[in-house]
């Protein structure tokens, strides 16, 4: 998840320098991935989407 957090922060960067990415969500039909990014730490949270 690091490397995707990464890659993420990068783009987001590329895209506007004075940006950074502080919330990254990545939902599919089984399951829904929310990370939220910080300094110390990264916060994951995996959860079933309601339908």
């Amino acid at each position: 998840m690091s490397a995707l957090v990464d890659k993420a922060k990068s783009v987001v960067r590329d895209l506007d320098p004075t940006n950074d990415l502080t919330f990254l969500r990545i939902r599919s039909k089984k399951s829904e991935v929310m990370v939220a990014p910080d300094k110390d730490f990264i916060l994951i949270v995996v959860q079933s989407p309601l339908e």
